[in-house]
């Protein structure tokens, strides 16, 4: 790789703790963001610096050279070929051609969404470790992922984006779209003191009533540790 600044060139790219396959899976990058080399290329795998800090280790085949403006993001989830595009990816004018994107489904980097909306179109994807796309995910792959879509920057982990944010100080005051944190564990406020996450309770993304009568909804609204507002 000749520059310092590259491109992911593939639909998913896992990021790794160590430089090898089977190494933890930390964190997922989808077609057309950016990182920065962070240290040299071992077994394949290049050390690099995400948008949001994270360090980690990506195969150096899944990464190009940056070439030309990005000036679309994807809104609808397409498979060119054997390569599967998820939501938000990111594209140049070049890569439009070279893929054949429909122009319908893009729209300029500046677009945004209702982001409860953009959530709940997420429900049912399954759980993954490290993972961050409608093909698999974690509780804070998706809320990075349907905050980043509406260009509203997050940290990758939930410990992290626990420590951004205005405090809000109980549940009654929470809005929709303000993150509600538990131990190791993060969700999206939807209203009515529900949320949406990706939990391993149910193996996949899932809505919960806070107030429900159940053992688990009982034990993670005993539970909560912070809400936090991320829109003004």
């Amino acid at each position: 790789m000749r520059g310092t600044h590259l491109r992911i060139g593939i639909g998913i790219a896992d990021m790794r703790a160590e430089p090898k396959f089977r190494s933890e899976r930390v964190n997922q990058l989808i077609w057309g963001q950016s990182v920065e080399k962070a240290g040299g290329e071992t077994g394949g795998y290049l050390k690099v610096r995400a948008h949001d800090g994270y360090e980690g280790y990506i195969a150096s085949k899944c990464l190009r050279n940056a070439r030309g403006a990005v000036r679309h993001k994807l809104v609808i989830g397409s498979r060119i070929g054997d390569i599967r595009l998820p939501v938000g990816s990111l594209l140049t004018d070049d890569d439009m051609k070279e893929l054949s994107i429909s122009p319908g489904k893009v729209r300029g980097t500046d677009y945004t969404t209702d982001i409860i909306s953009l959530a709940k179109r997420y429900l049912g994807v399954p759980y993954l470790w490290g993972g961050g796309t409608e093909y698999g995910t974690d509780c804070s792959g998706l809320t990075q992922r349907v905050y980043g879509f509406n260009n509203i920057p997050l940290p990758r982990n939930a410990d992290a984006q626990e420590r951004a944010g205005r405090v809000v100080e109980t549940l009654s005051e929470a809005v929709p779209a303000d993150l509600i944190f538990f131990p190791g564990h993060v969700g999206m406020h939807i209203g009515g003191g529900s949320i949406i996450h990706a939990n391993l309770h149910w193996q996949r993304v899932t809505i919960i009533d806070l107030g429900g009568r159940d053992a688990y909804s009982r034990m993670l609204k005993k539970s909560i540790t912070s809400i936090r507002r991320y829109i003004a």
